[in-house]
């Protein structure tokens, strides 16, 4: 075997599925958990199954991880926070990383809203290489899936957790045995990252736009109960509008137009009906 030993870095159920492979693959290993919640599911999971676990804080838990002399293997799932140039200098460290895009496309955070919202027919997963440059590393294996009218973010993002599941399974042996041959990746000038303050037009719907555009826009700001970016809003004159919940519908109730009531706004385009509730 290549490696003496694994940490996982992360947060939520992809982390601890790769940390129970490579411990069923005999390969000592700690989850070092980068939630900011308190009541994570790795904290409440990885004791359960045998996994030494570490809730340190990032900037200690990077410190320990760096320190080490053994041929160490470090597994980045879902992880919120930058691993440190000094770690990935340690040449007894190989760091692969977990990105919710097809790379190069798409690099950065939040990547699932992005080909949501710029009407990408695919997505994907990417396990890659993790080096200092942002999602640059070569790649080490792809999984996609197609994009359709019904997805939101949040479904993406859940779909795209079982893709990261199932594909780091299929290369875990070859990883370890040192097999695996990662591919460069073929970047263009249009290479753009996606930083965590980006959003859609700003968070803003712009009552313009056709239904298409409208209805990329509602489902890409929809991550259902996970607090991952504003609440979309609406301009309408010199008033402001926030919505809790939307629904679209293939109906023509009204003339095209924006119809604001009480506690909603009708937005008609042809056919279709945008309706959000305050």
């Amino acid at each position: 075997m290549k490696y003496e030993q694994a940490v996982v870095v992360g947060t939520g159920t992809l982390a601890l599925f790769c940390a129970v492979q490579l411990k069923n693959a005999r390969l000592p290993v700690r989850i070092y958990d980068m939630e900011r919640q308190k009541a994570s599911v790795l904290k409440r999971s990885a004791p359960g199954q045998g996994i030494p676990y570490t809730d340190a804080n990032p900037r200690e838990a990077f410190a320990q991880i760096a320190g080490t002399d053994r041929r160490t293997l470090l597994v980045s799932a879902i992880n919120p926070e930058i691993v440190p140039d000094g770690l990935l200098e340690n040449s007894c460290i190989t760091a692969i990383n977990c990105h919710q895009a097809l790379l190069p496309r798409h690099p950065g955070r939040n990547a699932e809203m992005w080909a949501l919202y710029e009407g990408d027919a695919k997505t994907g997963i990417t396990w890659h290489m993790l080096t200092a440059q942002v999602d640059a590393g070569d790649i080490l294996i792809q999984k996609e899936m197609e994009i359709t009218s019904s997805h939101t973010s949040y479904k993406i993002f859940r779909e795209q957790i079982e893709l990261a599941k199932n594909s780091f399974a299929e290369m875990l042996p070859g990883l370890l045995e040192g097999a695996l041959i990662p591919r460069p990746q073929e970047f263009t000038r249009k290479r753009k990252i996606h930083y965590a303050k980006d959003v859609p037009n700003g968070g803003y719907l712009d009552p313009n736009w056709d239904a298409r555009q409208t209805s990329r826009f509602l489902r890409a700001m929809d991550y259902s109960l996970l607090h991952v970016v504003p609440q979309p809003r609406i301009r309408l004159g010199a008033k402001e509008y926030t919505w809790k919940k939307y629904k679209i519908t293939e109906e023509q109730r009204f003339p095209n137009g924006v119809f604001p009531e009480e506690t909603d706004i009708y937005l008609q385009k042809p056919g279709i009906l945008f309706a959000m509730s305050f």
